[in-house]
């Protein structure tokens, strides 16, 4: 990566308000990225758990309402949603090692073993235990926008 390439993934993933006032004159554009809207929320969920997802000979299915779960994740981040839907993703797998952990010994009679779909009540209950991270700050930078903006 060239140094102006360098500088600007810098500048875009610093706390826009702790930038002083000599660095913020020397920024050209000033544009804040607001939170992804519920269309887009509900595009991350469906490019991160498809209705069937196969890699590497793993088969993970979702029965997902995917217009429910865009509205419910509002105030969530990319990186919040991305968040969710691998620990959504986690739960058939967190399964499958409860049951190994509790095969008996000795026993070579290995019980089934299938992922189980990931569905919508899954996935609600995920977000009911992990929080947005930025959805308090939303205000905060809204205000350092109309500030500071310069497109």
């Amino acid at each position: 990566m060239s140094p102006q390439q360098d500088a600007l993934r810098f500048l875009s993933s610093f706390a826009c308000r702790e930038l002083d006032s000599a660095m913020l004159r020397r920024l050209e554009k000033r544009i804040l990225v607001d939170l992804p809207s519920n269309e887009a929320r509900r595009v991350m969920i469906q490019h991160w758990l498809p209705p069937l997802s196969d890699s590497g000979g793993v088969e993970l299915r979702t029965d997902l309402d995917y217009n429910l779960l865009g509205q419910e994740t509002d105030g969530y981040s990319g990186s919040d949603i991305k968040l969710v839907c691998k620990e959504a993703a986690m739960r058939p797998v967190r399964k499958i090692f409860d049951a190994l952990e509790n095969h008996p010994p000795g026993n070579s009679n290995f019980p089934v073993i299938r992922l189980d779909t990931i569905t919508t009540a899954d996935f609600l209950d995920v977000i009911a235990h992990t929080k947005p991270s930025a959805k308090n700050l939303s205000q905060k930078y809204t205000a350092w926008q109309k500030e500071f903006e310069s497109v």
